[in-house]
């Protein structure tokens, strides 16, 4: 007996054992059920990741719960490695369509292990036009799936089911209010009311069922009219104090949530309430705030708050938030609370004093260069103070250069300088998700895809300085000095500095806009859900009175507050005309020299309408706003990501835009009314550099790549509009990355720094592609000719040649206010070997030394290449395969040149000309006078 009964605990005994052996091994898999009234689920996928990792689309399989049907979307541990802290995003939207409908909710998270737990797997339930994701299954009786006014007497709502007029029920506040006028069906009813009372909340109740016992509520909200002029007169708040205004002895915060029934001021000692300099109790002193005209909330506390943070708490109906302050101007760390700071202590020494670099105002007369702010000093052979790699500082320091073998470069700031750029246009500077600013002291934390690097297209703080470009994000004050510090800097060494803005989306939709005004500074869809037009899941509604309000505060607070002279606009035609036209406006008053462009097209549908898009068919009703061409682009270099070449690469067929673009781009559907408006361009940092392009749809060698990659650029810098560089072009910048399946990364936004620095040992490698670089942005800032400011002048002053070859392109400009008053660009793509061109006479009004012959002021074979320096009219001269030319008859040596501050003068230009095969290399040395003109600084 004994023997049995041991044998029996044994046996129990490893039974447990294997238990919970088999329990810590378990392998749970994540199951998201979906449930929709139609049962229409072969339309549907989900779009799922998990948490700072890429996503992708899940097919659904069917199955009955409950006796209804049910979509389930499977998450399976093998894929996903899942354990109970895992976290996932989930969107559920039209199968494999972006643009399409998408349920409500923008970006959605979950834990995994807040699940039902069945059989060891966690199981999720989402409704159809429900924002919540539920643990446990939930009822699914007919409901209310929208609600809103249409107008200020007029309720729009669509159900699950048929309703009658008699089953419905209107609560205003607390009391209920008539309803007549039924019309409709479940996809879209409407029904009349009183005239709606906008500072009191609405609730529609409907009764389904022939017993009447199942009832669905839901709150109206004002979406319908908040473009209206109904609303616009009720909240339309044109005051200049919205977010904090601080002094000494008093600071007063302001918020615009007109529908709210309570705000609440939040002010905290720190600002993370995680952070390791936390020190202490977390808690917040709580201040109410009192509702005003135009739903402006306010309260003024008479003290010092400077060095504290703040949040607002806002109850709307049923849901309370805590939110960060739109207008903030600084936060703490990853921008989750504001910060109250003293902006005259950011200023560093002299900047009251400092002069901004001349510039006429003319876009023509600009040369743009485009950098991300880590990019610059993020490589070992940056070689400045390691703690301002990657960081606004790191901009801001000169001195910095770079030795290999008997060869030195300049790094940095001294690199732009010597290029000879006049302004930089910095990716988006101002704060941004998906960088943790609590990880960057860990170096490998930036070298990893989705680490410390991220080109920043996802705001969440649209008027404070990126925290991970300051060396401490945890001191409000210390980004703000930093990033003034910077732009000195620039201005001091003749660059101007230009943000590129993103106000038209936000990283997730559901941080602050949508908390404080539900839908309000976003476009909706026909279903009620968030509309995509950015492609990022949300966009932002600029036609709306305080959205273009916020829009026109922002640049005008970082024009004046940083002394910004220049803002790009991405994806810009998501904006209206009406809002590009009136910050433009507003950014000219205060400095009529400030540059303003952006992207003429969207990430996807919208639903504004095409006449009112800022696009390149409505460029014409926007003069003073600028486009990037991507008919010159593609024409040039072609297609994004090596998918196709250009003429440079030997399209031919692309020859006629080649041409558009060097004389302005006229008669396409860029609606252009002068040349200051067309941005021409060769790459940026969306798709693949230039000299990857180049290497993607070229099977040339290095040396004849090398022509291409200077002759891309020379067609920019000659050709009528505005030149943008995109950086590290002139020294053959590459993305290698060896995860990408052909070894080069075309969409680096959070590659690492391993694929996004620029090194500078490719200054050194391609020496011969720099000097040629500088050489041309010498001779346009020189050469007026280059810059006509209207189309009547480059109609008048530029002429196409007949080269008689489709690889040979050739233009004349004759123009008596320039340096060269007469001068003929070549451009050969190699499709012929050499071609002989017949050089017309030359006009002799401008030659003053009385000599008949055509001179050589650059070429990108260099001098040491031609036999001649010079040819008598009525000769031919010989192009080579790949090779740009720039000849001139006569020089304008009385002419007096404007050029910017950091340029003394030109540098020796190669004077070269082929006649034949024998080589005689000559250099010229070209003198000019120049005037030094600076603006102040009011």
């Amino acid at each position: 007996m004994f023997k049995k009964i041991f044998l029996l605990i044994s046996l129990l005994f490893l039974n447990v054992f294997a238990v919970s052996l088999f329990a810590d091994t378990v392998e749970p898999n994540v199951y998201v059920h979906y449930f929709r009234y139609d049962g229409a689920y072969d339309a549907w996928d989900a779009w799922v990741w998990k948490r700072n990792a890429n996503g992708s689309a899940i097919i659904p399989t069917t199955e009955t719960i409950s006796g209804q049907s049910w979509a389930t979307f499977d998450l399976p541990y093998s894929t996903y490695q899942i354990n109970a802290d895992t976290e996932f995003g989930i969107i559920i939207r039209a199968r494999n369509n972006w643009d399409g409908p998408r349920e409500p909710g923008g970006d959605r998270y979950f834990r995994a292990g807040d699940g039902h737990v069945i059989n060891g797997d966690y199981h999720f339930y989402i409704l159809q036009s429900n924002t919540t994701i539920y643990t446990v299954k939930p009822d699914t009786f007919h409901t209310i799936l929208t609600a809103s006014f249409d107008d200020q007497d007029t309720i729009q709502f669509t159900t699950t089911t048929t309703v009658t007029l008699a089953n419905i029920q209107l609560i205003k506040g607390d009391v209920q209010v008539p309803v007549t006028n039924l019309k409709g069906s479940p996809t879209g009813y409407t029904v009349d009311t009183q005239t709606v009372d906008l500072t009191l909340p609405y609730t529609l109740r409907i009764v389904f069922g022939d017993n009447g016992t199942t009832a669905s509520t839901r709150q109206v909200t004002f979406d319908g009219i908040y473009a209206s002029d109904f609303f616009n007169s009720a909240y339309g708040y044109t005051g200049n104090d919205l977010g904090l205004t601080y002094t000494k002895k008093k600071s007063t915060f302001k918020l615009w949530a007109p529908i709210s029934d309570s705000v609440k001021l939040n002010v905290y000692d720190a600002g993370h309430p995680t952070s390791v300099r936390a020190d202490g109790d977390d808690s917040a002193t709580e201040f109410e705030m009192t509702r005003g005209d135009y739903g402006v909330w306010s309260v003024s506390i008479s003290q010092d708050l400077a060095g504290k943070y703040y949040t607002y708490t806002i109850q709307n109906g049923n849901s309370t938030f805590e939110v960060v302050d739109p207008y903030a101007v600084s936060s703490g760390v990853n921008a989750l609370r504001g910060a109250i700071i003293d902006l005259d202590k950011t200023n560093p020494t002299g900047w009251n004093k400092i002069e901004i670099p001349y510039f006429s105002g003319r876009f023509v007369d600009a040369i743009l260069y485009e950098l991300h702010v880590r990019d610059l000093t993020s490589h070992a052979s940056w070689n400045g103070p390691s703690n301002y790699v990657g960081k606004f500082l790191g901009i801001a320091e000169t001195g910095t250069s770079f030795t290999k073998g008997d060869n030195t470069v300049k790094t940095g700031l001294d690199h732009m300088v010597e290029l000879g750029i006049t302004h930089l246009h910095l990716l988006p500077a101002f704060e941004f998700g998906y960088v943790d600013e609590t990880r960057l002291d860990d170096p490998n934390y930036f070298k990893i895809k989705d680490g410390g690097f991220n080109w920043g297209y996802m705001p969440t703080l649209f008027n404070v300085p990126e925290g991970s470009y300051s060396t401490n994000p945890y001191d409000g004050s210390v980004r703000v000095n930093e990033f003034k510090v910077m732009v000195k800097s620039l201005a001091e060494n003749g660059i101007r500095t230009v943000m590129d803005v993103v106000y038209n989306h936000t990283g997730d939709a559901n941080y602050n806009f949508n908390k404080i005004v539900p839908n309000y500074f976003f476009r909706l869809s026909d279903t009620g859900a968030l509309s995509n037009g950015s492609g990022t899941g949300n966009e932002t509604a600029s036609e709306h009175f305080m959205m273009r309000k916020f829009m026109v505060d922002s640049v005008v607070y970082w024009a004046k507050e940083y002394n910004v002279k220049g803002f790009r606009f991405d994806l810009m035609a998501l904006h209206d005309v009406e809002t590009m036209n009136q910050l433009t406006e507003a950014l000219h008053d205060i400095d009529p020299t400030i540059v303003v462009y952006g992207e003429p097209w969207t990430g996807g549908t919208t639903p504004l309408p095409a006449s009112q898009q800022a696009t390149k068919e409505t460029m014409d009703e926007m003069p003073n706003v600028a486009a990037f061409n991507d008919i010159v682009r593609n024409a040039i270099r072609g297609n994004n990501n090596g998918e196709g070449q250009g003429w440079v690469q030997g399209r031919n067929s692309s020859r006629a835009d080649v041409i558009k673009g060097i004389l302005g781009t006229q008669d396409t559907n860029y609606t252009f009314v002068s040349p200051n408006q067309t941005i021409n361009y060769v790459s940026a940092h969306d798709n693949s550099t230039l000299a990857d392009q180049i290497k993607l749809t070229s099977t040339k060698t290095l040396a004849i790549r090398k022509l291409m990659q200077t002759q891309a650029n020379a067609i920019v810098l000659t050709s009528q509009g505005v030149p943008f560089i995109h950086a590290g072009a002139e020294m053959m910048r590459t993305k290698v990355d060896p995860a990408e399946d052909n070894g080069l990364n075309h969409n680096s936004y959070n590659a690492s720094d391993l694929v996004n620095q620029m090194d500078y040992n490719w200054k050194i490698t391609h020496k011969t592609v720099f000097d040629q670089y500088v050489q041309l942005i010498e001779l346009r800032k020189a050469q007026r000719s280059f810059k006509l400011n209207t189309y009547e002048e480059i109609n008048e002053k530029v002429e196409i040649l007949n080269t008689g070859h489709d690889g040979v392109i050739a233009y004349r400009i004759v123009n008596d206010q320039s340096l060269y008053p007469d001068m003929i660009v070549i451009h050969s793509n190699g499709t012929k070997s050499m071609h002989s061109m017949a050089l017309p006479a030359g006009t002799d009004a401008f030659n003053k030394d009385g000599e008949p012959v055509w001179q050589i002021a650059f070429s990108n074979l260099g001098a040491e290449t031609f036999n001649k320096a010079q040819i008598a009219n009525g000769e031919n001269v010989n192009v080579k395969p790949h090779e740009t030319i720039i000849l001139y008859y006569g020089q304008n040596t009385d002419n007096t040149i404007t050029i910017p501050k950091q340029q003394s003068g030109l540098s020796p230009f190669a004077i070269s000309l082929i006649t034949g095969g024998s080589v005689l290399s000559i250099g010229a040395a070209i003198g000019l006078m120049f005037v030094f003109k600076k603006k102040k600084i009011a």
